[in-house]
């Protein structure tokens, strides 16, 4: 979920679109182009309460609550959080937006093909993401998910 920016995939995928006294929030994932709504409150796992941090999304900026609440509805659609935990980016991507996403391998493309690409990507106003790979030399911690906003 870290790799979404904030803009009008976020905005649409929320049916709720202010605080409610309920604090129920109501979320659409395309699913099959098919949309499947999902509805969720405001309680998140937390690590210890006396840290008042979550177990899994963080809050992106003061108050901005988007990413725990679609995080929360996208474990409810899997089941549990710890389901959700790995995986690929493009199932998120594809399920809020509808839109088809596709993975390049590096290994599978010169770098400067793969510049090229991602240029344009950049240029249409594509969200792009990375996953990483274990490498000590480039101190690159693997299963870590990054993106170029």
């Amino acid at each position: 979920m870290a790799n979404i920016r904030n803009g009008e995939p976020i905005r649409e995928a929320f049916v709720t679109k202010t605080d409610n006294t309920k604090h129920v929030y109501v979320t659409r994932w395309m699913f099959d182009g098919k949309p499947r709504y999902v509805a969720v409150d405001e309680w998140v796992p937390m690590y210890s309460a006396s840290y008042n941090v979550p177990s899994f999304s963080k809050v992106a900026g003061d108050h901005d609550f988007w990413g725990i609440i679609l995080e929360k509805a996208w474990a409810k659609i899997h089941g549990e959080y710890m389901v959700t935990t790995g995986g690929w980016q493009t199932a998120v991507w594809t399920a809020l937006t509808a839109a088809p996403s596709y993975s390049v391998r590096h290994s599978s493309i010169s770098v400067s093909d793969l510049y090229d690409k991602i240029e344009d990507m950049l240029a249409k106003g594509w969200p792009i993401g990375c996953a990483t790979l274990w490498n000590k030399e480039k101190n690159l911690v693997g299963g870590h998910a990054y993106s170029a906003l």
